[in-house]
């Protein structure tokens, strides 16, 4: 596969929202439900999130919204957020949701409307929906193709290291896989 590194895949997820900058991490409100995807991914695996029909804080709905690089390591949702973050879920009585979750390394938003639909044109079917919010569902080779032409730029993390100044360029996704040149001998 073109850009994808050997052994890697791309899961698409429903979600309510896309913000690594908060949250470092990919979220459920099961443990048993984290577990079953966690017992599929490997790290370093993308994880492709769109905006859910239900979603009550995106207006985007069924478009993608980011994707992001994942550890194939369980993590509690305090280990992964920020204070703000932790505080509004306190106070929007969110307490048992999303606390068993997937740390992200890397993440990227993408700059464009896509329609999620018009990418996993095999994998999203709407009358899954929550289905793929909870088990997510890989990529196929086709649809992999569509993904790595959206065009995305990499945003900051919590909990890893920020992007460096000027590297947060609009590209398609496939350059930020593309293996850097060697220096000159």
């Amino acid at each position: 596969m073109a850009g994808l590194p050997h052994g890697k895949q791309i899961w698409i997820r429903g979600d309510f929202r896309f913000h690594p900058e908060e949250t470092g991490f990919v979220g459920w409100t099961k443990e048993a439900d984290r577990d079953r995807v966690l017992n599929q991914l490997n790290d370093g695996d993308l994880m492709l999130s769109y905006c859910t029909v239900s979603s009550p804080e995106c207006e985007l709905r069924r478009h993608v919204l980011g994707f992001a690089q994942i550890d194939a390591v369980p993590v509690r949702d305090f280990e992964r957020a920020t204070e703000d973050f932790m505080t509004r879920k306190r106070q929007a009585d969110w307490r048992n949701k999303w606390q068993y979750r997937l740390p992200v390394r890397r993440a990227w938003r993408t700059e464009e409307a896509v329609l999620i639909g018009d990418i996993a044109f095999n994998t999203y079917q709407s009358n899954r929906g929550m289905v793929l919010t909870i088990q997510g569902a890989p990529l196929d080779p086709e649809e992999i193709e569509k993904v790595f032409a959206i065009r995305v730029r990499e945003v900051n993390v919590f909990g890893e290291p920020p992007i460096t100044e000027g590297a947060a360029v609009i590209q398609p996704l496939a350059g930020f896989f593309k293996p850097s040149r060697a220096f000159p001998g």
